[in-house]
């Protein structure tokens, strides 16, 4: 039985080096799911910068000692028109099953770019449309028919 697989296996590498090294298809192995919907996570921070200052009147009669002058009471506010801004780490991960899963190497995929698409459920007649997001490729493998892509948003 051992010999058997051997002898398909080769044969099956020849028929790939015959036709090619062709990818016709990716199939997402799924991280998480959400609402029952295969996804990926995508691990980033947004935030608005802000800056610090000072409470002015304010009191605090359980121990006045705490907040006197030597420790002023600190809050703090968006700074003035600024957008919000996003931080990504390049550990994003998200895997695709090859087809087919022999024959095709890393140097046979070129990928400048890699689309995103924002979903929804819809629960109304006309949903709203969202725009698609491109996803910065930072590295990719292939090993045993398994695309693994390293990206950031």
């Amino acid at each position: 039985m051992k010999e058997l697989a051997t002898k398909v296996e080769k044969l099956s590498v020849e028929v790939m080096t015959l036709i090619g090294h062709r990818l016709t298809s990716l199939t997402l192995i799924p991280t998480t799911y959400i609402n029952g919907i295969p996804s990926i996570e995508l691990l980033s921070l947004q935030y608005t910068p802000q800056v610090y200052t000072a409470v002015t009147g304010h009191q605090d009669n359980a121990n006045p000692r705490d907040h006197g002058q030597l420790r002023p009471v600190l809050d703090h506010k968006p700074v003035a028109n600024a957008k919000s801004l996003n931080i990504s780490t390049e550990k994003n991960k998200v895997s695709y099953k090859m087809s087919p899963s022999i024959g095709v190497l890393k140097d046979d995929i070129k990928l400048s770019q890699f689309e995103g698409i924002k979903s929804q459920n819809v629960t109304k007649s006309t949903p709203e449309v969202l725009e698609n997001a491109l996803i910065e490729v930072v590295d990719y493998s292939v090993d045993g028919g398994i695309l693994t892509i390293q990206y950031k948003h």
